[in-house]
């Protein structure tokens, strides 16, 4: 099957799952979104990110090049931060990181050499993570606005304040970490907590307990001081622990007078209360391939739906609607298919056998009106995102809940605060794997319920392995002593039709899964 892999992409990342191997999904997706936290968290990370919008935004080459020329001055400093931070948390030794990754052990090396010799594994963690935001706090911002962002480019940066000339410095100087350990240590004596923090044997996930945030804080800040000290007396400009937070809004306004609205906002502190929210957020710029594209067919429109029932034991029709260019990058079509109708498509869809292998069968279906057999009974999944588009109007009649299932590929932590603003609101959950023709998907399910409501809508969310984990971690600390969420699969029982068809259906005639499905590319 093979190690699960994955790109980073400024706005998201997505992983290859080729296989079920959770510790390997959760390593890969524990690197990209590490690329994305040490992007989202810096001065020259904000800058690198504003450019790939504006490319986006303008459609104008030279941002998007500018943006690249960025990353690529900052790889060595990502790739290390995204190697060894999270082998770290996941328990991994280096021989566990290069047996499945062997491209990142010089990177983890690197890293290992400034760090390795800090005997807590609690501040070796700091250090590593505070050294390589170091080198990323440069005075990029003002360094962008001061030229403006329509002129500006990578040589207006003095090339040792680029992270990657700032972290090949530490490396011919590494930084000394005995005063900042012995003060903590020292701090320690008088605070139990942090006391059990540094004398920890290992890292575990209560070292990293949101309650546990003050600490962390203090830490983090005399770690990153001590780095930012050892920069500044070389010369090498070094922002303040979070002084980014104050520069991104003008550098913001400034993208904004260029590419109208963006989909970007200013960066602030993070209160405790808000920490398990914004962890399941970032999880959410997750998108994963359990596959290579899936062989495909697009009927002729014409063709009669009656010829696309599905399941000849158990016989159903079944129907998605999705945006076009999502649906497609599923799928490889044969010579004879016929072309995809733009925006917004409802298809019906079924897997036929044929001598070369399976065959993903589509047909598009301009309205309910072509569905004239009532005795045949219809099932259908549509994304949560388009519910209110007049696309699927005629399609979500009536008692719509007990046929249609509601893909969640919206921010789930703001939708729960509506969705359970009523005391006497239930969200009912659990947590599923699906294996089809040898690939392997979990899903969230769940529903919302209300005394109230007769028929809730069953919702379904596609999950990497390491996304199921997180969302167990995020739902374990949100609500805190609220009955509000429900793990129990009670609730599927009155739904367990159009569950297993739904689960049935997209596990095995679709591959790619999450919200950048369509920027994805095929990697090894």
């Amino acid at each position: 099957m093979g190690t699960s892999s994955g790109a980073f992409d400024h706005d998201g990342w997505w992983i290859s799952q080729p296989g079920d191997d959770p510790r390997s999904t959760q390593f890969a997706s524990a690197h990209e979104s590490h690329h994305k936290q040490l992007q989202d968290s810096t001065s020259y990370g904000a800058v690198a990110r504003v450019y790939h919008e504006l490319g986006k935004a303008t459609g104008q080459a030279r941002y998007g090049e500018s943006a690249e020329l960025l990353t690529r001055a900052s790889t060595n400093v990502q790739e290390a931060f995204a190697s060894w931070l999270p082998a770290a948390a996941l328990a991994w030794t280096r021989a566990d990181l290069v047996r499945g990754y062997p491209e990142y052990g010089p990177h983890y090396d690197a890293l290992e050499s400034l760090v390795g010799g800090i005997k807590s594994p609690y501040l070796r963690f700091h250090a590593a993570h505070t050294l390589c935001r170091a080198c990323m706090q440069t005075t990029a911002i003002a360094t962008a606005l001061r030229a403006g962002l329509h002129s500006f480019s990578l040589a207006d940066i003095r090339d040792r304040d680029l992270p990657d000339s700032r972290f090949a410095f530490l490396r011919r100087r590494p930084p000394n970490w005995e005063q900042a350990v012995a003060l903590l240590t020292a701090e320690a004596e008088r605070d139990e907590r942090l006391h059990g923090l540094i004398t920890a044997a290992s890292l575990s996930a209560a070292l990293f307990d949101p309650a546990l945030e003050d600490v962390w804080q203090r830490v983090n800040q005399v770690m990153y001081d001590t780095i930012a000290d050892a920069l500044r007396t070389a010369g090498l400009l070094t922002l303040t622990l979070d002084e980014h937070l104050e520069l991104t809004p003008a550098l913001l306004a400034a993208a904004h007078r260029i590419g109208g609205r963006l989909d970007l906002r200013p960066g602030h502190r993070r209160r405790q209360s808000e920490v398990a929210s914004v962890v399941l957020g970032n999880a959410e710029s997750e998108a994963f391939t359990v596959a290579p594209p899936l062989l495909a067919r697009l009927l002729p429109r014409g063709t009669d739906p009656g010829l696309m029932v599905a399941d000849l034991t158990d016989p159903h029709l079944f129907l998605t609607h999705r945006r076009t260019a999502a649906l497609a990058a599923n799928y490889t079509m044969t010579p004879d298919s016929s072309p995809w109708a733009a925006g917004i498509t409802t298809v019906a869809r079924r897997t036929v056998v044929e001598p070369t292998g399976h065959v993903v069968e589509l047909l598009e279906l301009p309205g309910p009106e072509t569905l004239t057999d009532p005795a045949l009974p219809v099932f259908a999944v549509a994304p949560l995102s388009l519910f209110a588009e007049p696309h699927l109007a005629p399609w979500l009649q009536g008692s719509w809940p007990r046929t249609t299932a509601l893909l969640l590929d919206v921010p789930l932590a703001p939708h729960l605060d509506l969705w359970l603003s009523r005391p006497d609101a239930r969200f009912h959950h659990v947590f599923l794997r699906i294996e089809s023709f040898g690939r392997v998907v979990p899903f969230l399910v769940g529903t919302v319920k209300t005394p109230d409501e007769s028929l809730p809508a069953l919702l379904i969310r596609p999950l990497s392995h390491a996304g199921v984990r997180v969302h167990k971690a995020a739902f374990a600390e949100m609500y805190v002593d609220s009955p509000a969420l429900v793990e129990d699969a009670d609730f599927l029982a009155e739904r367990q039709e159009l569950l297993n068809l739904s689960l049935a259906h997209l596990a095995g005639e679709e591959i790619r899964f999450g919200p950048s499905t369509t920027r994805m590319h095929d990697q090894p």
